[in-house]
């Protein structure tokens, strides 16, 4: 909309598609939200562009007596961005709109950050300077812009979003607009009751818009008579009241409100204690102070700030039901308590041994799981556990078996692998029992042999080390290794021929009694194999 640079373009189609949503026999209504119909079946519809300095190339004007000729009611202009931006062309479209007796309007394209009270005021304050009088005829309320986060968390900038609306409207008097998209408005808002109680101007270019929107900005490329290039142009919504929404004179008070609920308040149960989360609400006419958290049942009780978004308790007991409860506040007082129960786990322990850790192939290994309640060591009897496994490297789990736990609280399988695997044991845990898992990793290995021509050589006649992996393929390096007295070095490397085969020829060193051994590279999901360990004496 404002910075076009800086819209993810996947989320918008940008179509011309006149869609008026004023009558009512030119909607449906599908699942709740306003499903558009063709222009031509409308008449008397709102509408009206939103220009920035784009919309001036190379210092070309608006003619808004030419924009209002083509039939459009309102326009509204970028005013400011941040706290240093003002758009060059905002005095002269502003006052030229009213003078072609159109509604005007304005929006401040947002740069949430940090400290959130003070920039979101900044900001506010920035934007509010260059407007004048706001509660006039013919001009829409003030407008915040919203579409990049800042870097901030959801909570931070709903918390944000407050501050600066609330700011706007302490300063004149008229309760501003928010504008956003659907992805920017679900995903990173994701809190529509937060900010239920200002107008809601959305962005949607291609489907339905958005039930609660007062404005609908239906395309970013519009032909209107008087702009030059593709314009945004936006459209009131069936149901919303014109009058109320453009002439500034309508008185429309806010008597003093406390929050309403926390949203979204989420208990999360742990090991002798638990967790509950939220967003944040409606934060009534005065920005948040923070929130009273707390357990009916052992009176614990914190006070947190406004953009915290949990609150963790320690010391329950296992198996007791508690009720957590989360109370907004701001300046006027406590809004409704939000309660929620929890009942924290009881601790488990799984435990999986196996009986080696590296085998050949062709080996088995057997795996016992044993899954126990931690603090009294007794066995959890007859509950079920998954069996997974993956080969080593791979993101995917297969499902093995399900095993319910003998009276002993272990569960036991055998399993003979061809390639090197991790295995993991899951226990989904039960009601007010603590889930539990764990992973082992068995190295599969190729079998290689190693065997010297002779035991006892010349000095000045080499012998040959020779051997054959197993399964045998060709192609698969083998790397020769001595003793140094410090540890193993490789000092001749070949591949398996056909059969699997290969074969070093060896010469005598510095040494009358060398150790060597063969070590086969890891392949096809096995890791490295070693040979047994020769002897040759030099003579």
């Amino acid at each position: 909309m404002r910075l076009q640079l800086r819209r993810p373009s996947s989320r918008y189609v940008s179509t011309l598609v006149l869609l008026p949503l004023l009558s009512a026999s030119a909607v449906t209504a599908t699942n709740g939200f306003v499903t558009p119909v063709a222009a031509a079946a409308v008449v008397g519809a709102v509408d009206g562009p939103d220009v920035s300095s784009y919309q001036h190339p190379n210092g070309a004007a608006i003619s808004w007596p030419s924009v209002r000729k083509s039939g459009d009611e309102f326009a509204i202009v970028k005013a400011t961005e941040g706290t240093s931006y003002i758009n060059p062309w905002f005095g002269r479209d502003y006052a030229g709109i009213n003078a072609a007796a159109m509604v005007r309007g304005s929006y401040h394209y947002a740069h949430p950050g940090r400290p959130i009270a003070s920039t979101a005021s900044a900001q506010a304050k920035f934007y509010v300077a260059r407007l004048g009088d706001v509660t006039a005829t013919r001009t829409l309320p003030p407008a915040l812009d919203l579409e990049e986060t800042g870097g901030l968390s959801r909570a931070e900038l709903v918390v944000w979003a407050q501050d600066f609306l609330l700011d706007v409207r302490h300063l004149t008097g008229r309760t501003p607009m928010i504008y956003s998209y659907p992805y920017f408005w679900n995903h990173e808002l994701g809190d529509a009751a937060a900010l239920a109680r200002y107008p809601l101007w959305m962005a949607t270019y291609s489907g339905s818009v958005n039930p609660a929107a007062s404005l609908w900005q239906y395309t970013a490329s519009g032909a209107v008579s008087g702009i030059r290039g593709g314009v945004d142009v936006s459209r009131l919504t069936t149901g919303t009241q014109w009058s109320e929404l453009s002439d500034g004179t309508l008185p429309s008070p806010w008597p003093a409100t406390v929050p309403g609920p926390a949203q979204r308040v989420v208990p999360n149960p742990g090991v002798r204690s638990a967790v509950v989360t939220w967003l944040p609400p409606d934060a009534g006419t005065s920005a948040l102070t923070g929130y009273d958290v707390g357990i009916v049942e052992t009176g614990q009780h914190v006070s947190v700030g406004p953009t915290a978004t949990q609150a963790a308790f320690g010391g329950l007991v296992t198996g007791r039901t508690y009720t957590l409860t989360v109370t907004p506040r701001n300046a006027f007082g406590s809004g409704p308590t939000t309660s929620r129960t929890v009942t924290p786990f009881a601790p488990t322990s799984l435990v999986t041994t196996a009986s080696a850790g590296g085998i050949y192939i062709g080996s088995s290994v057997h795996y016992v799981g044993t899954l126990r309640n931690r603090d009294s060591g007794a066995p959890l009897v007859g509950v079920q556990v998954q069996v997974f496994d993956r080969r080593v490297g791979y993101p995917t789990w297969d499902l093995v078996q399900r095993i319910t736990t003998d009276a002993a609280g272990q569960v036991q399988l055998t399993l003979t692998p061809h390639e090197s695997i991790q295995l993991r044991m899951y226990y989904q845990g039960g009601a007010a029992v603590q889930p539990a898992a764990t992973l082992t990793t068995t190295l599969v290995r190729t079998r290689i042999t190693a065997r010297l021509s002779h035991p006892v050589a010349l000095v000045r006649i080499p012998v040959v080390l020779y051997g054959a992996i197993s399964p045998r393929f060709s192609g698969v390096v083998v790397v020769r290794q001595v003793w140094t007295g410090r540890g193993w070095k490789t000092v001749a490397k070949t591949v398996t021929g056909r059969g699997g085969g290969y074969s070093f020829r060896v010469a005598a060193g510095g040494r009358s009694t060398t150790y060597m051994r063969a070590v086969v590279a890891g392949n096809r999901g096995r890791a490295p194999g070693y040979s047994n360990v020769v002897k040759i004496s030099f003579v």
